[in-house]
């Protein structure tokens, strides 16, 4: 074909769509590059919020913050069990991979270590600001 031809038609019908598509789909990953994800933990429990979803988890339905390693992956991730996830196919599957049903999908800056154990002292002061009363829950202190 040389450049003063017209490309064929099947050629036409199958990039418009394509060159469409790639128009829309710009804005949306760039809104959410920018927009990210993000943690916010509170007394209650802790929120993971992604560009299209926010997750919310009181911290007596998440326990067991720890690191794991899938293997064939150099990736650590941090871990924990989540009380409201069913007995699902990925659920099992992410207990088999990890030891637990739930896994954050960043570490937000820290290592996972360290996120896991940041984790693990929030949920021990917030659910020991439950039982004692009158004490002041974790974020205010």
């Amino acid at each position: 074909m040389m450049l003063a031809e017209q490309p064929p038609l099947v050629m036409q019908i199958l990039v418009w769509p394509g060159l469409i598509g790639s128009l829309c789909g710009t804005p949306l990953m760039l809104f959410a590059a920018i927009r990210g994800i993000s943690l916010r933990l509170d007394d209650s429990g802790f929120a993971l919020r992604d560009t299209w979803w926010v997750k919310r988890l009181s911290w007596a339905d998440a326990d067991g913050f720890t690191t794991a390693t899938v293997a064939g992956s150099s990736t650590r991730l941090t871990v924990f069990d989540d009380a409201t996830v069913r007995n699902t196919r990925l659920a099992n599957l992410n207990r088999t991979l990890t030891g637990r049903n739930a896994a954050f999908p960043d570490t937000f800056g820290l290592d996972p270590d360290d996120l896991a154990a940041l984790l693990t002292a929030w949920r021990a002061r917030a659910l020991q600001a439950e039982t004692e009363p009158g004490s002041v829950p974790p974020e205010r202190r």
